[in-house]
């Protein structure tokens, strides 16, 4: 056959049927190349048993082998695992420590926030009851310093703010008591008083009576200063100036007059009042005098107006705060009005000519000065 070798050719039978023996029996017959896998294959024949009790064990122990790994390496995964779990712990446990200890250092600080608190509403609760008594007993001063200058507006003021006080003693009680007493009576009349004025300063007090007297007492003493006789009448209105220093008064018998509230001497007669005139009073600077119906020049006595417009007597008069308007109410008609107490032109003709009287006049008020001793009172 072409390709053999021609050297591997059997010399003899007996060769021949030698290799039959060995290739019967699974050995290198000397026919054949003497490979190594040919020498493999045929060893691997004759001992197969082997080779494969070999290749279990060798199985079994590579099993062995990847099972052991991966046990490794599961057991390094819970190792790892559980080291991370252990850090976590320990992590948590360090994270709650300095949670409580956070929370005790805030349980100190609010506990010490909470004792500051106490105490500065307990400082603020003697603040304020110091304060309080201190307020009451300045409070008792200003009221017997109120009835000492029989100002009864601020004694029942020094009683009202001090009321709702727990701790009043018995000189509020006493200052009550004696804040809704009669301060002073005044007697002498034998006829009923009529209208009744405090002069602005509170000092005096002036009381018209129906026998036609009108007297000025001293409050504090209940002395009597001044008895103004009238001419015939009883006092039916009367009212003073702004400043305390003049006095009108209506009479019964339709006539008005201006006196001097510190002479008792008469100023001037307010002639032509028609009528009672009942309602009677000074505009707030005390230049003008409105009697019921009549508007009259308080320096000169000279009558400026006359209202018209209600049927019936008027009963009552004011002024309104500026001066620039006067009210009138009846109660005859049953009616209330306003009126325009005098134009620009009126006020500025009016203002000339009390400064030519006043001009005329001062010379007698410098002799009714002189003539008073240093009570105010004529000598």
């Amino acid at each position: 056959m072409p390709g053999k070798d021609r050297r591997r050719r059997y010399d003899t039978p007996n060769e021949l049927v030698a290799d039959l023996k060995r290739h019967l029996s699974n050995e290198p017959v000397s026919a054949a190349a003497p490979s190594l896998g040919y020498q493999l294959s045929k060893l691997y024949q004759r001992h197969r048993r082997v080779f494969v009790s070999a290749a279990a064990v060798f199985v079994a122990l590579l099993a062995g082998l990847l099972m052991a790994s991966w046990q490794a390496v599961r057991a390094t995964n819970a190792e790892h695992a559980a080291r991370l779990a252990e850090q976590a712990e320990r992590a948590q446990s360090v994270q709650a420590r300095n949670d409580r200890d956070r929370a005790v250092r805030a349980e100190a600080d609010a506990r010490e926030k909470a004792l500051f608190a106490d105490d500065q509403r307990r400082r603020a609760t003697t603040n304020e009851l110091n304060f309080r008594r201190l307020f009451y007993a300045a409070s008792m001063n200003q009221a017997q310093q109120a009835w000492e200058r029989t100002d009864m507006g601020a004694l029942q003021d020094a009683l009202d703010q001090t009321k709702e006080y727990p701790e009043r003693g018995f000189e509020w009680f006493y200052w009550q008591k004696r804040a809704h007493l009669d301060m002073r009576t005044f007697r002498g009349y034998l006829n009923h008083v009529s209208p009744v004025a405090f002069s602005p300063e509170g000092q005096r007090l002036v009381i018209g009576c129906n026998d036609g007297t009108t007297k000025i007492w001293e409050v504090a003493s209940g002395r009597e200063l001044l008895s103004i006789p009238s001419p015939k009448g009883g006092i039916a209105s009367m009212a003073l100036s702004p400043d305390g220093r003049r006095i009108v008064t209506s009479i019964w018998y339709r006539t008005a007059r201006v006196w001097d509230a510190e002479s008792g001497g008469e100023i001037y007669p307010l002639k032509g009042v028609v009528g009672v005139a009942w309602g009677i009073a000074f505009s707030p600077d005390g230049r003008r005098i409105i009697t019921s119906d009549r508007l009259w020049d308080a320096i000169t006595g000279r009558e400026l107006l006359t209202l018209k417009g209600h049927k019936g007597e008027i009963s009552s008069v004011a002024f309104s705060a500026d001066g620039q308007r006067i009210v009138t109410g009846s109660r005859l008609d049953q009616t209330a009005r306003v009126w325009e107490a005098a134009t620009p032109e009126q006020s500025a003709g009016w203002l000339r000519e009390e400064q030519a009287a006043v001009e005329r006049l001062a010379p007698l008020q410098r002799e009714r000065d002189a003539a008073k001793d240093p009570d105010g009172l004529r000598r």
